[in-house]
C-alpha cells in the first residue's frame, strides 16, 4: 500500500472528516437518537420485516412503488437515492476497509467484499443486475490521478446509476485544480469545472455509456425502461454530467438526485450559452439537488474566488433554487425563491445555536452518512415539517399520485416502512430495540 503524500492525506481527512461513530440527533424520541448509529448494510435483518407483508414483496423498494415515478419530489425517493449515493463509498464500518486503503485504492479481495455486500443489499431491495465500474488514470499508482467510481443498477423495468463523490487520493488532488476545461456536448462547448472534467469525462464515462447499454437491454422493455443517476459531492457533479450524456445519446434520463454536489461549470449572462443555461433546459424538471446545513463543499469555488453563491461566476442548477432542498438542522426546506441557497440564511444561522449573522463551515455536514440520516429524519420521523417545491405540473402529478397511492398503496407503504428502517438503513424500526 502507498503511504506517500501527507498532504494528500491530510486533505482527505480534512474533506470527509472522522468516521468514527457519529452522534444522535437532537430529538426527544429514541427512534430519532436511533439514526445516530452507523449500522448500514444489515442482510440479516430482512428476517425482522413483517411476514404480514411478506405478499406485497415489500423488500423490494426499488420495483414495488416506493420509488414514486409520479412524483419525483417525493420524500422516498430522495431517502432511496440517498442511500445509494452513500453506499456506493466502501468506507462504512460494515465492508470493514479502512480509510487509508480506499484512498489508496482497493485490492482485489476488499473490492470483492464491497461488491458482494452492496450486492446482497440491493439485490434484496430489487435490483436484477448489478454492474461496478471502476476507473484510475494511473492504474499502478492510483493515488496520482483521477479516479472515478461507479454502480449501474437494473430492475425489470428502471435502470439506477450511482456514483461515487471523492474517496480516492487521486480525486483529492484534481479537486484542488481550479481551472476549467472545455466540454462540448449538444452542440454546445462549455467551461466545466476539471475536477469533474477529469473523473466523469476522462475517465467514467467510455465506461459507463456501454454499462448503461447493458442494463436497459436487460429490463423487460428497453424503449421505455427509465434511468435515474444519484451521487454525492464530486459523483453529484458527475451525475449531472452522466444525465446530461445519457440524454443526448438517446436515452429516457427520468430523474438525477444529486447530494451536497460540487460545481460544474458556469452560470450566464444574458443571451449567453453556458452549462447551467443548458443543463436546465434538458433535464431542469428532473433534477433534484441537496445542501446539508453548513456543508461548504456546495460553494467551494466561490470560496476561492472570493466570491457568493448568488453572485459566482460558477453556477449550480437550479440557479433560483427550484427543486433545491437545504438541510436546516434537522429539517428539510425548499430553497426556491428565498434565501436558503447563500451560504448563511438566517434558518442556518439561528439553527447553529447562535444567531450571529455566521455560519462557520462544518466539513462534518459534507458526510453522505450524516445526509442520508437528515434526510430519513425528514421522511419518516417528520413528514409534517417536509416543505417540498411542487412538481412541474401539479395538477396531473397530483392525480397521478392519488391512483397510485390507492387504498393497497397506502397499505403497501405502510409494510414497507418496516423494510426501509431493516433493510436500507440497517435500523430497527421506531420501537424495537
Amino acid at each position: 500500500m502507498h503511504r506517500s503524500g501527507l498532504a494528500v492525506w491530510l486533505c482527505l481527512l480534512v474533506l470527509v472528516g472522522t468516521f468514527g461513530p457519529i452522534g444522535t440527533h437532537a430529538s426527544p424520541s429514541a427512534a430519532a437518537a436511533a439514526l445516530g448509529r452507523r449500522a448500514l448494510l444489515a442482510p440479516g435483518s430482512l428476517d425482522a420485516t413483517s411476514a404480514a407483508c411478506a405478499s406485497l414483496n415489500s423488500k423490494q423498494l426499488l420495483v414495488n412503488g416506493y420509488f414514486n415515478k409520479a412524483d419525483l419530489s417525493d420524500m422516498h425517493n430522495m431517502l432511496l437515492m440517498a442511500s445509494l449515493a452513500n453506499d456506493v463509498y466502501p468506507w462504512s464500518k460494515q465492508y470493514n476497509i479502512p480509510l487509508l486503503d480506499v484512498a489508496d485504492g482497493l485490492d482485489k479481495e476488499q473490492a470483492a467484499r464491497f461488491e458482494r455486500l452492496f450486492g446482497e443489499k440491493y439485490s434484496q431491495l430489487g435490483a436484477a443486475s448489478i454492474q461496478f465500474l471502476d476507473f484510475y488514470e494511473t492504474p499502478h499508482i492510483p493515488i496520482t490521478g483521477a479516479a472515478a467510481h461507479a454502480v449501474v443498477l437494473s430492475t425489470p423495468s428502471d435502470v439506477f446509476v450511482a456514483i461515487r463523490g471523492t474517496a480516492d487520493a487521486g480525486q483529492v488532488r484534481i479537486t484542488g485544480h481550479y481551472y476549467t476545461e472545455k466540454w462540448t456536448i449538444y452542440n454546445t462547448t462549455l467551461d466545466v469545472y476539471y475536477a469533474p472534467y477529469a473523473s466523469f469525462v476522462g475517465g467514467l464515462w467510455p465506461q459507463l455509456l456501454p454499462a448503461v447499454k447493458r442494463a436497459i437491454a436487460a429490463t423487460d422493455s428497453p424503449s421505455t425502461a427509465n434511468i435515474y443517476i444519484t451521487g454525492h459531492s464530486l459523483g453529484a457533479a458527475s451525475a449531472y454530467m452522466a444525465g446530461l450524456s445519457l440524454k443526448e445519446a438517446g436515452f429516457r434520463v427520468s430523474g438525477v438526485y444529486a447530494f451536497d454536489p460540487y460545481h460544474v461549470g458556469y452560470s450566464c449572462e444574458a443571451g449567453q450559452a453556458c452549462w447551467v443555461s443548458l443543463y436546465e433546459q434538458h433535464l431542469g424538471d428532473v433534477t433534484y439537488s441537496w445542501w446539508n446545513n453548513q456543508d461548504p463543499i456546495p460553494q467551494l469555488l466561490d470560496f476561492h474566488f472570493q466570491g457568493t453563491p448568488s453572485g459566482s461566476r460558477f453556477g449550480h442548477v437550479h440557479a433560483d433554487g427550484r427543486n433545491w432542498m437545504r438541510i436546516v438542522g434537522d429539517k428539510c426546506l425548499s430553497a426556491h425563491n428565498n434565501r436558503l441557497m447563500e451560504a448563511c440564511p438566517p434558518e442556518v444561522d439561528a439553527a447553529d445555536g447562535a444567531a450571529d449573522g455566521a455560519c462557520p463551515s462544518k466539513f462534518g455536514d459534507h458526510l453522505p452518512w450524516k445526509i442520508l440520516m437528515r434526510i430519513a429524519h425528514c421522511a419518516l420521523l417528520q413528514p409534517q415539517q417536509q416543505q417540498q417545491p411542487p412538481p412541474a405540473n401539479a395538477r396531473l402529478a397530483s392525480r397521478l399520485q392519488q391512483q397510485q397511492r390507492s387504498k393497497e398503496g397506502l397499505r403497501l407503504s405502510a409494510c414497507s416502512s418496516s423494510s426501509v428502517w431493516n433493510i436500507l438503513l440497517g435500523l430497527p424500526p421506531p420501537g424495537r430495540k
